[in-house]
């Protein structure tokens, strides 16, 4: 025969028993942020990887006359307002406000992953070339043509023409 306790033990054995299950100890915040800043670094590490592969592949491509733009209609707004946001965390660890400005949609007919890749060069390059300094996205139309810009202490402008 087992041991048997009083009613208030069991219920004091009741409670631990429920609160060990739903207890998380904290973690210890710097080794925390270690751990945060390492597993960005990798990520950041794997996408230059990754678009270093597809830079090779683009080249072989079009070395054989095999790249083939995938048209279709795309806001150059959030396309951009989506990359920007991926950078943030960089921005900050470098020291730098990142903007963005866009007064109304810019549509077009444009290869979604071409623009993706030099919006991402883009904002990538003013990051890593002026740190500590602001970087301003902005994205508008004017007249048939989208125009993008993203200034750090230089300024460096795309201008990609709109479907009518």
């Amino acid at each position: 025969m087992g041991l048997v306790l009083p009613p208030h033990l069991r219920e004091r054995r009741r409670h631990l028993r429920h609160r060990g299950r739903h207890h998380r100890p904290t973690p210890d915040p710097p080794f925390t942020q270690l751990v945060t800043r390492s597993a960005e670094a990798g990520r950041r590490q794997l996408q230059r990887l990754v678009r270093l592969v597809d830079d090779l592949l683009d080249v072989s491509r079009i070395s054989e006359g095999r790249l083939q733009p995938r048209l279709k209609e795309i806001d150059l707004v959030t396309l951009t307002r989506e990359v920007v946001s991926r950078f943030e965390l960089q921005a900050t660890t470098v020291g730098c406000q990142l903007e963005l400005t866009a007064p109304g949609p810019v549509v077009g007919r444009w290869d979604r992953l071409r623009l993706e890749q030099v919006v991402v060069n883009l904002v990538d390059n003013a990051l890593k070339y002026g740190p500590g300094k602001p970087v301003r996205v902005r994205v508008e139309s004017q007249g048939d043509r989208a125009v993008l810009r993203v200034t750090d202490a230089e300024i460096g402008t795309v201008e990609l023409p709109l479907d009518p």
